[in-house]
């Protein structure tokens, strides 16, 4: 069964488009954030019905659309046999209610729209409404007044002929060559401008100083469908080829362990090979994998891949763990605290986190980590290891637990306790690496750090004191409780 509910996946893509979207200013006059959101039923005429057979067409009912992106969710009324406006209503009023005082709530546009699909298109009042709704929304949106250079248009028009004549990159020389020479924009501010402005259309895309490159390099993708195809073949590695999979453990290896090798890269980018190291510098710098380094100590569990040359973690491949306990056991004497992101966690963000943790431990030599898709154990110090552990997505949460790495040194029963600075060093890099996801990411993430209660209160659903089930915590915030000491 899935984790959410109907309502929270509204909730969560809300949040979602809320917190991606770019140049908001809350405190501008207007009532409606960009991008417009419609909530729309479909197939209010199998709405309402007694007949046996139409009751489970009933159960297809709302599918609340929100136009961004494509995204669909479906809900189901609770009788087939309610009247349909009393249905409409009553949904359509539910999520009015979760949405009201909530910062997204003012991309939604204030109508909802509820459509028979018997109907032909001339004959539903609420099809007419909609369409002169959305055509309304974007008369409005601020940049549909905007004059474009004809510079810039020749640019857009000369780009679309280069990804057509099959070319998906340029460097920063072509660029500013080309732009000179058809455009006739010289000055380099200016070009980046423009630059900036398509990649923002999402026409094309271009980094610069972020993804390995060096003083003012630019690289162009002129078709960013081909460079979400290059890494969708990284991500999902369909159609290799039988052979391939006979002849190596690459496969094995990334469905096992999470751990991409170099010849499966070669192997599923054969014809782009030219752009392979660009290309892994971008999905590294978006943190979708992250170079895999031997711990410069040795250890007894870590296995060498030389044979298969470089080698790479790809979070979104990483398996679930059989059981918790195989990873970490829980402690008194583990010190734990908690990212709390305020009822919504980005999708991918733990991965991204995931990353920035890897890269950061391998610094520090030791053994190799423990990764799996929503826990992980790493390498700390010679004394300590410290884990992530994701909650189930609807508490919008990540563990941290830092604790003693070796049990052994114990001796007749004294407790040997986790030394503090080894939780302060964590804490100061969770708090950094936060900070700058949020930066170059999501401009509108909440998160706090907080800590669970520990008064042992008796839990009154399981009768338990001190339960310790997710949906029984409390807390308090870190900071709170710091300076009250």
């Amino acid at each position: 069964g899935n984790e959410l509910c109907v309502l929270d996946f509204i909730l969560y893509w809300m949040s979602s488009i809320y917190s991606c979207a770019v140049g908001q200013n809350p405190s501008r006059k207007a009532t409606l954030l960009t991008p417009t959101v419609f909530i729309i039923g479909i197939n209010k005429n199998k709405l309402g019905t007694n007949d046996a057979d139409s009751s489970e067409l009933c159960l297809e009912w709302l599918l609340i659309s929100l136009i961004y992106k494509g995204v669909e969710v479906k809900q189901y009324p609770p009788s087939a046999t309610i009247e349909r406006d009393k249905i409409v209503n009553y949904r359509f009023d539910r999520i009015q209610e979760n949405l009201r005082g909530k910062p997204y709530a003012r991309h939604m546009a204030p109508i909802f729209f509820a459509i028979d699909d018997q109907l032909d298109d001339d004959q539903d009042e609420e099809l007419a409404k909609l369409i002169q709704s959305i055509n309304s929304a974007v008369e409005s949106q601020p940049f549909i007044s905007e004059n474009i250079p004809i510079q810039w248009l020749k640019f857009e028009c000369l780009t679309r002929q280069m990804t057509k004549d099959g070319k998906h990159i340029i460097s920063s020389d072509e660029v500013y060559r080309l732009i000179a020479s058809e455009s006739h924009i010289i000055d380099r501010s200016a070009i980046k401008v423009m630059l900036q402005y398509y990649h923002d259309l999402g026409n094309i895309v271009h980094y610069q100083d972020s993804v390995g490159n060096t003083s003012n390099d630019i690289t162009v993708i002129l078709d960013p469908l081909w460079l979400a195809d290059s890494f969708i073949k990284i991500l999902t590695l369909k159609n290799i080829d039988h052979n391939f999979t006979m002849k190596s453990n690459s496969l094995e290896l990334l469905n096992k362990r999470g751990i991409l090798t170099d010849d499966l890269i070669n192997y599923m980018w054969h014809d782009i090979i030219d752009h392979k190291s660009m290309l892994l510098n971008l999905m590294e710098s978006f943190d979708l994998l992250c170079r895999r380094l031997i711990p410069r100590k040795g250890s007894s569990d870590c296995i060498d891949y030389t044979a298969c040359g470089n080698t790479y973690y790809l979070p979104s491949r990483l398996q679930n763990p059989k059981r918790i306990e195989d990873i970490y056991i829980h402690n008194n004497w583990d010190i734990s605290f908690y990212i709390d992101f305020d009822g919504f966690l980005p999708d991918g963000f733990y991965n991204r986190l995931l990353m920035h943790v890897v890269r950061w431990t391998q610094e520090c030599g030791g053994r190799e980590p423990y990764l799996y898709n929503n826990c992980a154990r790493f390498y700390l110090d010679e004394d300590h290891d410290f884990i992530l552990h994701r909650a189930p997505m609807r508490f919008a949460r990540i563990k941290v637990v830092v604790q003693r790495a070796n049990f052994d040194d114990e001796e007749d029963g004294v407790v040997i306790e986790v030394n503090r600075q080894a939780c302060t060093k964590v804490l100061q890099f969770i708090k950094a690496t936060l900070a700058n996801l949020r930066k170059a990411w999501i401009r509108h993430l909440n998160y706090r750090i907080i800590v669970a209660c520990t008064c042992n209160k008796l839990c009154e659903k399981h009768n338990i004191n001190g339960c310790q089930r997710e949906e029984c915590l409390h807390f308090h915030e870190l900071d709170l409780c710091k300076s009250a000491k």
